[in-house]
């Protein structure tokens, strides 16, 4: 159950990786709040990928 919400959360910060790559080109104003999320969306990843290991490896 948890990986099937964390692969949503990462479909949301792709959008967001997205939209950083679209206000890098358009407003520097953008810029800041969308690098936020792109650190969330790093950090997410790697929790992700951590939490598909540890399931795999007790499965």
């Amino acid at each position: 159950m948890i990986l099937y919400v964390l692969e949503n959360v990462l479909m949301v910060e792709f959008l967001g990786l997205t939209f950083l790559i679209i206000a890098s080109i358009l407003n520097k104003k953008f810029l800041k709040i969308t690098r936020i999320i792109a650190y969330i969306a790093f950090l997410t990843l790697l929790l992700y990928i951590l939490l598909k290991i540890l399931v795999t490896i007790l499965s």
